[in-house]
This record gives C-alpha cells, structure tokens and sequence, in this order.
C-alpha cells in the first residue's frame, strides 16, 4: 500500500474549470457506467489551458486565474533539491489572496522499487528574501503506482490577507522533486484563483471537530461512471451510486456543500470469489476541499481498504461544518473546512509491480450532505469597504450571490459569468427596491 504525505489545510477556494469540458452530471454519466469486467487503468488526467512558465524568476510567464497545464521535464536523484522548476508572475491588488494548487500526474507507468515524486509550489514578492506562501507535497511509490500529488500554497495569515503576500507583482515557483520517472516528462496541473476581501460581520465562529456521521440512506444506486481528473469528476447530490474499480484507477466524484454543511460518505464492495489475499485491490479514499487540499474526514475508521479478498467497508465525513471562521481554528481538520463549493471524493487504487490485475470490482458509494445550507459572508470589492453581493467574477471566478464557489463552469468566458452574476445581483436589488415600496 502507498504511503501518502498529508496535505496541509490552508487551502480554501474552490477551481474553476475555464476553456475545458463539462464535467458531467451523475446522471450524464451513467450510461457509461454500465461497462465492467476488464479495462484499462483509468489514471488520474490533467485539465487545463497549456502554459509554459519561465525558466527564472526574471522570465516569469503571467499566470491568471482559471487552470492550466505545464511539463515538469526532470525530477532529482535523490528526494531532496528542486529538479525542473518553472516560474509563473500574478498581480495581486489590496484585499486580494492567492491560492494556487499544483497537481503532478505520474502516468501509468508502474516502476519497481520504492522511488519518490514531489511538487513543491511557493511564492514570494520580487526583492523579499522569503516565501509569503509554500508547501511541499511528496507520496512514496512502493512496489506499485503513484498516484498525483498535490501541493497548495495560501498565505499563512488568513485574516491579514496582505500580511501574508503583498500587493503588486507576487511570483510563483513550481519546482519537481524525487527520483520517479527521473528523467521522464511529467504534465502539472496548475489552479489559480483570487479571493476577494471579505465581510464576515454576523457571522458564526470557528466551529469544534463534530462527531462523526454515516450516512444511512436506502434505496436502488445510480450506476454512475466516475472522472479521472477535477474537471471530468461528474456532480452527485445525495444518493447511492455503483461504479466499478480496477488496479491502477483514479475515480473523482463532485459533492457541492454550502455553508454550514457537512459531508458524509460510505464505501462498500463484495467479495469475489476466486479473489486471493495477494490479488486484492487496495483502495485509498481521500476528500479534498474545493482548492483541492486533503482534508482528514476518516473520523474513527480508516481511509484505506482492500478490495476483493473479502468485503470492504469505510466510511467517514468531514470534522466540522463549512464556516468561514473555520480557517482561524487551531484544528488543521476544521481549517480545511473554511469554504463552501465543490468538494472531491477520490478513490486510488494500488496496482501490483508485474501491472496485472485488469478484472474490475463493483463498488457502492453512499453520499450524503448534512445540515441546511445558511447564508455565507459577503465580499468586498477590490480596495473598498462596501459590501457587495458578489466579488468581480473576472479575478475570482464561479462565486455565486451567497459566496459559494463552485467547479463546472466549464467553457463558459470569464465574460459571460460576469453577465451573469451582474443580471442576478440586478434582480435582487430590483425585488428589494419593489419590497420596499409595497
């Protein structure tokens, strides 16, 4: 079984899929779900308008909010130093904060030994002599295939915003690691967005880790066919779904929550017969925030099983409800629960170092969203201090009128989602203004 490193929790803004496909809907994808028996690993793909960063800070490519696809060409001989490094430049005004995740895919290939494969993603402001954000992420291949690794760097402040990366030119520094794939080409998924500055007046503080819960719902599942990346992994509300997992596959699904909410979930796969203990299929489960940072949601249980061999069970749900207060919290769990949007439950499958194993096993997926959805806070435009019902969708992208930032906007111009934000924050002053004269 792989080891993975943990993710840490300062991520907090959800990705906007710009100039990609849709991702799909639960119920688009079931009819390609209905396939089993033996397939081709489904492995983890990259989405996003190419980008060739600079090779120094000096030539640093301007890099803007949305996703995109660069080539990090060598990893180090050891697990320390930086191999290929590129260098991006964004422009930030006052009340702005930067996320910016950097997902390295490793591809199908399956290397004997154990070798390692690591991104490391930084920022800092032209003349300071340290980081205003960075993180390092690393997972260990084992006698079988990796699967992406994720890095996310957010300023450390998050109430100070500017404390922690300045206004103007901030660059960003995306450098590989480990000697996996040494000296292979491997693509890096890069997601960048701006989030304005915030009016939390009234609302809620930091919420304490709550107990666990397993979702209990009844009824026939929705044959579902999952995604192999965060643009692809299809939308699920509440239900119960049956998919079918192979060695080697990467399988994302999207789980909306508003604030206040909470998500549950629960896997279940029979047993096979024929299966032997050495022929099982181990499964990572992992929940990643809308930025894409893993968030601990294993409550008592455990994240991994085994498929196969015997029947598998897990279940867990996320520590805390969404709160924007939340990133205060002394509590990393309860940290990453600080933004409302699109959330991704993604399932790794380990492959054996010979790649056999190309029998799929059916799988059972019950999701659950807990709690009512409540109002969130309001964001401020760039610089000012009055409250507007949404931030300029052109830096921020996919915020919705009650600040809930959502995946799947896919192809749609940064344009046209202002209109729309501009039609609905219209109405609303128009039914408020009809309200007031009545």
């Amino acid at each position: 079984m792989k080891r993975r490193a943990a993710l840490g929790a300062a991520a907090l803004l959800v990705p906007l899929a710009l100039a990609a496909p849709a991702a799909p809907t639960a119920a688009a994808s079931a009819a390609a779900g209905a396939a089993a028996g033996v397939a081709a690993a489904q492995v983890f793909t990259p989405g996003g308008s190419p980008i060739t960063g600079g090779d120094d800070a000096g030539a640093a490519a301007p890099l803007t909010p949305g996703r995109h696809v660069d080539t990090l060409a060598r990893g180090t001989d050891d697990v320390t130093g930086s191999g290929s490094v590129r260098y991006y430049a964004i422009t930030l005004r006052r009340g702005e904060t930067p996320y910016v995740a950097a997902t390295i895919a490793p591809g199908p290939t399956v290397r004997p030994g154990s070798e390692r494969l690591g991104v490391e993603v930084s920022l800092r402001a032209p003349g300071d002599d340290q980081d205003c954000a960075q993180d390092e992420q690393g997972d260990d291949a084992i006698d079988d295939r990796l699967a992406e690794v994720t890095a996310v760097a957010t300023p450390d402040d998050a109430t100070g915003r500017e404390d922690g990366c300045p206004a103007g030119t901030v660059v960003v520094k995306v450098a590989r690691s480990g000697p996996y794939a040494l000296a292979d080409p491997l693509r890096v998924e890069l997601a960048y967005r701006l989030e304005p500055a915030v009016d939390a007046t009234g609302q809620p503080g930091a919420a304490a880790t709550a107990a666990p819960v397993r979702p209990g719902l009844a009824g026939r599942p929705t044959v579902l066919r999952s995604g192999a990346g965060f643009d692809t992994a299809p939308l699920v509300p509440t239900g119960i779904y049956r998919d079918s997992l192979a060695a080697g596959d990467v399988r994302i699904v999207r789980v909306r929550l508003g604030w206040g909410q909470r998500l549950a979930f629960s896997l279940t796969a029979p047993a096979r017969a024929g299966v032997e203990y050495a022929d099982a299929l181990d499964v990572e489960l992992t929940v990643r925030n809308p930025v894409r940072a893993a968030v601990d949601a294993s409550g008592t249980g455990s994240a991994t099983t085994s498929v196969g061999y015997a029947d598998a069970a897990l279940a867990g749900s996320t520590p805390a409800p969404v709160r924007y207060a939340n990133r205060a919290s002394d509590d990393d769990g309860v940290v990453g629960c600080a933004v409302a949007g699109d959330w991704f439950l993604e399932l790794a499958v380990d492959r054996p170092e010979d790649g056999t194993g190309g029998a799929r096993f059916p799988y059972t997926l019950q999701v659950q969203v807990v709690g009512q959805a409540q109002r969130g806070p309001g964001y401020l435009p760039t610089g000012g201090a009055t409250a507007s019902a949404s931030p300029r969708a052109e830096r921020g992208g996919g915020v919705t009128a009650h600040g809930v930032l959502v995946a799947g906007v896919a192809g749609v111009g940064a344009g046209l989602v202002a209109v729309v934000l501009l039609v609905l924050l219209l109405r609303r002053r128009r039914a408020h203004q009809a309200r007031a004269h009545t």
